[in-house]
């Protein structure tokens, strides 16, 4: 069964990778929306010393209910657009958060 996923999720190596934007320094930790087809993520911490992605890891891994391992940036380090391989996740559960929580925005 070939299931089409959405823009911000691919398969890259047999690995789901979502492709997020993300606004640091913001007053509450959220999807705030979507932004040019990606879930747009608000994080309290700063873009400085690498704080924003390390928030970034924490919100999703609580979110998702994964241990922070499961999850690893691999592109976007310095950038609001950032790319994080999901390991032992499901597409299905990637999907229904992100629209759990923009039904929550």
């Amino acid at each position: 069964m070939n299931t089409a996923l959405p823009a911000y999720l691919k398969m890259v190596k047999g690995e789901l990778v979502l492709h997020v934007y993300v606004s640091p320094n913001a007053k509450k930790e959220c999807v705030m929306g979507m932004r040019e087809s990606l879930p747009h993520i608000s994080l309290k911490a700063p873009a400085h010393d690498g704080k924003a992605n390390k928030a970034l890891i924490r919100f999703l891994s609580k979110s998702l209910r994964v241990k922070q391992s499961a999850l690893e940036l691999v592109q976007g380090e310095k950038s609001r657009s950032k790319k994080i391989a999901l390991y032992g996740l499901k597409a299905s559960e990637i999907i229904d958060f992100i629209q759990h929580e923009l039904e929550k925005s």
